[in-house]
């Protein structure tokens, strides 16, 4: 069991049940991204205060899940990153339109690009990925050095059938972030979405470097068969699984 999972049934009155898995870690365990979780389950004055006090150009540092959160929070006085996190807790359970009010009420009181992000989800939830483009293109003005938002942002671009709004995203990204693996793969595939095939073939000649693919991940060989249709795929693209 995890320290704060151990701390939330110590403060509710709930014992350990060793079957649960293993010892408990102790409260020390808990690191400083679990700083508010722990302040609201053992000292709610101070939990409250560190609140009130969060920068929304700061990401949240951590993220909780369960209906002892949310009732948890929904005690606390209102606030741009209580009521995100109240967002984040409905959207995990399903409620849409739970998670919308939500993040509205945080975009009311203080504006930051994670309440515009999960507004954005709700809306490609639903289908509106030209809404949740505009939504996306919002949040990353406000945190444009995060490459999750970038990424997300292309995508619900080039699902719009945008595909030049997100060369356009791309290209007002920072460089280190639009020279990622991840983001010039977009830009390949925004490129020729676009009819731009030399764009896209300019991005494959400079090798794209995915640190984390995975073997079966089709999108780099899927982006060369579509840029140099009856090419083989060269080996530093090809993930495909291979069967002994």
């Amino acid at each position: 069991m995890g320290a704060l999972e151990s701390l939330v049934r110590s403060r509710s009155g709930q014992q350990w049940i060793a079957d649960d898995g293993g010892t408990p870690f102790a409260p020390e365990s808990l690191g400083e991204e679990q700083l508010l979780w722990e302040a609201l389950v053992g000292e709610p004055r101070r939990g409250q205060e560190l609140l009130a006090a969060a920068d929304p150009a700061t990401p949240p540092a951590s993220y909780v899940v369960g209906q002892f959160w949310e009732d948890l929070l929904s005690s606390t006085a209102p606030g741009w990153l209580r009521d995100y996190h109240l967002g984040v807790l409905a959207h995990a359970r399903g409620d849409d339109q739970r998670a919308e009010e939500c993040y509205r009420a945080s975009l009311a009181d203080r504006r930051s690009a994670w309440a515009l992000r999960g507004l954005a989800q709700v809306a490609a939830g639903r289908g509106d990925h030209a809404g949740a483009t505009d939504l996306l293109s919002d949040a990353l003005a406000l945190a444009d050095d995060q490459p999750t938002m970038l990424l997300e942002a292309m995508s619900a671009a080039i699902q719009a059938g945008a595909p030049q709004r997100a060369l356009d995203l791309a290209g007002g990204a920072p460089r280190e972030v639009r020279s990622m693996g991840r983001v010039r793969l977009l830009e390949g595939f925004a490129a020729h979405a676009a009819g731009d095939r030399d764009r896209a073939e300019q991005v494959l000649a400079e090798d794209i470097v995915i640190p984390d693919v995975r073997e079966g991940e089709l999108a780099l060989s899927d982006l060369w068969a579509a840029v140099h249709p009856g090419r083989a795929v060269p080996e530093r693209y090809d993930f495909r699984m291979r069967h002994p």
